[in-house]
């Protein structure tokens, strides 16, 4: 006699299971109905699990329903250049350069700069000049003004102009930061000119962390542009791999040219925003 209820209720339960809900019908759990959130198709119950209830130890009890899943994120993708773009780009931050030191500035591989750079030669927005000790790749002045045309559209594409002014202005607070703190690398006493001979220590120690300092305050910034624009995501990591080698003793790291340096990368970035944004460097000093 006591067990009769107790089968009313699992009929009543298999009986509300037996069709497959909907995006606004019932789920059962526990003998208990809610609604769940609207799905774009149908779910199938499952028996979760059969236990007893702390009110009647006595009875079983089997909960009904469907298993949760995790949420599903959807983060923005960051906008994606072109790669003819992009190397005009890399020869428009190096100057003059080989293939080997493009391909980082831009997040390419070497030879797919060198076969577009090929193709940029022979559409007389490019050349290949050799002299001397160096030798490398540089922008025709047709070269330069496709690379300003690019550029823009590429910003345009992205719809980050905004955040890369934002950008720009909080990096120019840095700016005077870096290039006081690569003074004091290279010289002690300015009113004396005496230069740093790297003898001491405790003065490159402190010198190294007023860099850190600043690397702190410039990560977010390339984060943020990265986040948007896919172009911009080498740069965190080139700096922070210059700075981890400066603390292990590197001190070339630190400023030399030619290398990925702290000082270069830096520069390389600044240059970027301003070519971005189409800045000239005079009026920034102005």
């Amino acid at each position: 006699q006591r067990s009769a209820p107790f089968l009313i209720v699992i009929s009543d339960v298999l009986r509300v299971v037996a069709t497959p809900p909907t995006s606004s019908s019932p789920i059962v759990s526990g003998g208990h109905v809610a609604l769940h959130c609207p799905r774009r198709y149908p779910l199938r119950p499952r028996v979760l699990g059969v236990g007893r209830s702390p009110a009647r130890p006595d009875r079983p009890q089997i909960r009904f329903g469907h298993r949760r899943r995790a949420p599903i994120s959807c983060t923005p993708m960051s906008h994606t250049s072109d790669q003819r773009f992009l190397v005009l780009h890399g020869c428009k931050l190096k100057g003059f350069s080989e293939p080997s030191a493009i391909g980082p500035a831009i997040g390419m591989k070497p030879p797919a700069v060198t076969k577009i750079l090929q193709g940029l030669v022979k559409e007389g927005l490019a050349k290949y000049l050799e002299g001397g000790r160096i030798s490398g790749y540089a922008l025709t002045p047709a070269g330069k003004e496709e690379q300003v045309r690019m550029a823009a559209a590429d910003v345009a594409a992205s719809g980050a102009h905004a955040l890369m002014q934002k950008s720009y202005e909080q990096f120019l607070l840095l700016n005077a930061d870096l290039l006081a703190v690569c003074t004091a690398w290279q010289v002690r006493d300015l009113d004396r000119n005496t230069l740093n001979d790297h003898t001491d220590r405790q003065y490159d120690a402190g010198v190294i962390k007023r860099l850190a300092d600043v690397h702190t305050g410039v990560t977010p910034i390339a984060s943020a542009l990265s986040a948007s624009l896919d172009r911009f995501h080498h740069y965190q990591p080139r700096l922070q791999a210059a700075l981890d080698k400066v603390k292990k003793g590197n001190q070339e790291w630190f400023a030399k040219p030619i290398i990925d340096s702290y000082h270069t990368v830096w520069m390389e970035l600044h240059e970027d925003l301003l070519s971005s944004l189409h800045i000239e460097r005079a009026s920034e000093d102005a």
